[in-house]
């Protein structure tokens, strides 16, 4: 189940990604722009790696766009969050899940 920072981190290197296209872009023309390895930024726009304030500001100098349009805000990353925990209750709910071990998970998910 992702937690607060998977969904971040996942959400962030979405966006890297889609700006990455839309300036017609490879991973190894971007990793070279900002000085770091091309298996860097596929790991960071598969939200596998947490990239770091400085190079979230790099990626947004190089495509002359703003630092807030590669960050979620804090209500979408919450929700994403929530409706992950929200799908794996509703499986719970409706699957044979023993009653001791589906009531611990439950527990564990709040």
């Amino acid at each position: 189940m992702p937690d607060f920072n998977s969904v971040l981190y996942g959400v962030i290197g979405k966006r890297i990604s889609e700006l990455r296209k839309l300036n017609k872009e490879n991973q190894e023309q971007l990793a070279d722009k900002i000085g770091i390895k091309r298996s860097s930024i596929s790991n960071i726009e598969l939200g596998r790696q947490q990239i770091s304030l400085h190079l979230i500001y790099r990626i947004a100098q190089v495509y002359n766009t703003e630092v807030y349009s590669l960050l979620p805000t804090v209500n979408e990353v919450a929700s994403k969050v929530s409706i992950a925990i929200d799908n794996v209750t509703d499986v719970l709910k409706y699957n044979e899940v023993g009653s001791i071990t589906k009531k611990r998970i439950l527990e564990l998910l709040k």
